[in-house]
């Protein structure tokens, strides 16, 4: 997208992910081509328990020296969703 001019690195990304596990990887291929991060809205425990406790807190690190905000968000589980829809309402406005 970056290479189409569609993201450039003044955009400010909400970034809605649930890959598996390989979150991790995606996150950090996105700050090494200076994608900025702003939020990210999805479920990033696959990658620990695929990956480990070790592998999982250098995400959260990460995640912190980028001052790149997580809201957990799963689709089946309805206890996320008005956080998840709240953070929506946030970088969508008043789109109608």
């Amino acid at each position: 997208l970056k290479n189409e001019g569609l993201l450039n690195e003044s955009l400010e990304v909400l970034l809605r992910i649930n890959c598996e596990g390989e979150e991790f990887e995606i996150i950090k291929e996105l700050i090494k081509n200076k994608i900025k991060i702003n939020t990210i809205l999805g479920s990033l425990h696959d990658v620990k328990k695929i990956h480990g406790d070790e592998v999982y807190n250098n995400l959260l690190e990460t995640l912190n020296k980028n001052d790149i905000n997580y809201i957990h968000f799963k689709a089946s589980d309805p206890s996320t969703w008005s956080k998840g829809i709240n953070t929506l309402h946030k970088y969508l406005g008043n789109v109608e």
